[in-house]
């Protein structure tokens, strides 16, 4: 199992079970219910991303293309709400950093 997928599912874990703690962790972000479940949807695709990625479900190349789209969404949050403005910045990082990674250590060795 990739490092990639075995972090991706305890971060989707945390982020179902505790939803309001990780909420707490962004300045000026209300844990509101609507707030809370959008966390625990998120959390529950980072378990089923991860575990399709860990069986090697996906084909290499397209393994990082759900969360450089979750980036580019949460960007445009970013720009058009200022009350999510905080969480959706936060989760464009984090989508970001595991587009990177996926991306990476999905890479095959080149022959030669």
């Amino acid at each position: 199992m990739r490092s990639t997928s075995v972090v991706r599912i305890v971060w989707g874990a945390l982020l179902t079970a505790i939803p309001s703690d990780v909420l707490g962790f962004l300045p000026r972000t209300p844990s509101t219910p609507t707030g809370r479940a959008v966390v625990r949807v998120l959390g529950i695709r980072h378990v089923l991303q991860g575990a399709v990625d860990a069986c090697g479900a996906v084909p290499a190349a397209w393994a990082a293309v759900p969360d450089a789209l979750h980036a580019a969404g949460m960007a445009g949050l970013a720009l058009k709400s200022g009350r999510w403005r905080t969480p959706a910045v936060a989760d464009m990082l984090i989508a970001s950093g595991f587009a990177v990674s996926t991306r990476r250590t999905n890479r095959r060795p080149r022959a030669g």
